[in-house]
């Protein structure tokens, strides 16, 4: 039996879970767990783990023990360590977000943390470069794989609230439960503190996988200023097929949604690249004010299995100035073979999605930054149709968007 959490000589304040790894070679009966000598819990089954109020105790240092009786009655040494109670100040609050629990993933996943201020100031203690750590153990407790958690790319900062993400590929492991663990140090008031959070995830390695899921616009921290939530991705399958993709607009924030839940969108078979365009003014009206933006692609084979991805975004009909584009093209119209130019200027610095349409299908895309964006394609017999460019985007301040036009008529000699 030893301790997950906390670590011996750490420092705690305010609620904590204590965690505990216990195997025997009988089944286990039972877990003791006592804080400074009080009995604190009996724990029966797996998970052993449970949240001990701190500040029952004094400040200063406190003994954690747990002993583990089996089936047979037979009772482990006690494992003991000592932790630090600091209530002084409170550290921040941890919370994994992604897997969802009791959600099958495949090797490829994203994994994805919020940490939450406490009405205390903190500073991150970064270890081996990083504030924010992911790992993913296997059953033996080995290491499969370690990756930061990075904000857009970005270290999470200091006293600030943040949503963290960091995308997984296990590669050739079996089919199995594995256990995700989200850790960090923090300093507040002077004091060292650990957060860390683990959820045990289920593994499938078969050839049906969830669907691959990217949203390109909008982001984390995007504002919606009119009446439209324009919705760029792309969705792919081992199997070639998708079911669906379900979009809905959640109450509160993703860390701590409310009861209100949209329905937006339930799109069938989209594959590939695509586009949506989604109404706020109709039914359900969409009010002002911060959401959950929830998009999920759902399998073919087993809609049980799907692939989910949250951003906080904020519905704003009054935020502005709304960052505009405007679209050329040259030629307009082209009788293959042939090539033609677009060109998009935007009214300032934005970071852009540009889609490029036949006949209303996304045909090809291309992402970047910017304050003006050009680029040429050529065209041959299996091309003729209709073309145009869409573009989604956001300012500086998250503001989104949009733009459609360089219609381009492509037809056969």
């Amino acid at each position: 039996m030893t301790w997950l959490d906390p670590l011996d000589n750490q420092n705690v304040a305010g609620s904590t879970t204590l965690r505990l790894r216990v195997l025997d070679n009988q089944a286990v009966q039972e877990v003791r767990v006592f804080a400074g000598g009080t009995l604190l819990s009996v724990l029966s089954q797996a998970p052993y783990e449970l949240v001990w109020d701190s500040t029952t105790v004094a400040d200063g240092p406190v003994v954690l023990k747990a002993v583990a009786t089996d089936t047979a009655g037979n009772s482990s040494n006690p494992a003991e360590i000592t932790v630090n109670v600091r209530n002084q100040g409170v550290p921040p609050l941890l919370s994994i977000l992604l897997p969802q629990a009791d959600v099958a993933v495949g090797v490829q996943f994203t994994a994805r943390a919020s940490v939450t201020r406490q009405q205390t100031s903190f500073t991150w203690q970064p270890t081996s470069g990083n504030n924010l750590w992911a790992r993913v153990y296997d059953y033996r407790g080995r290491l499969v794989q370690q990756d930061p958690l990075l904000v857009n790319g970005a270290q999470p900062s200091d006293n600030a609230d943040s949503v963290a993400e960091a995308v997984f590929d296990l590669g050739n492991v079996p089919n199995d439960t594995y256990r995700l663990v989200v850790e960090g140090f923090v300093v507040v008031n002077g004091a060292p503190f650990r957060l860390y959070q683990e959820r045990m995830v289920e593994v499938k390695t078969n050839s049906n996988l969830p669907p691959a899921l990217v949203i390109y616009q909008p982001r984390d921290g995007t504002i919606l200023p009119g009446g439209f939530l324009y919705l760029v991705g792309d969705v792919t399958d081992d199997s070639g097929r998708v079911h669906a993709v379900e979009v809905r607009l959640i109450g509160g924030t993703c860390q701590n949604p409310s009861q209100e839940n949209y329905l937006l969108r339930y799109e069938a078979g989209p594959y590939g690249l695509f586009f949506m365009t989604i109404p706020l003014d109709a039914y359900p009206f969409i009010a002002n004010g911060g959401y959950c933006l929830r998009v999920v692609g759902v399998d073919a084979a087993d809609r049980t299995l799907r692939n989910i991805q949250e951003f906080n975004v904020t519905v704003d009909r009054g935020a502005g100035p709304v960052p505009t584009a405007t679209i050329s093209a040259s030629p307009s119209t082209i009788v293959v073979p042939g090539t033609a130019s677009w060109t998009v200027s935007f009214s300032s610095a934005v970071r852009y999605t540009a889609l490029l349409r036949k006949d209303g299908k996304v045909v090809e895309g291309r992402s970047g930054s910017g304050a003006s964006l050009s680029f040429s394609r050529a065209f041959s017999d299996q091309d003729v149709g209709a073309w145009d460019l869409v573009v989604v985007f956001e300012d500086g301040t998250g503001i989104q968007g949009f733009a459609s036009g360089g219609p381009v008529a492509v037809t056969r000699p």
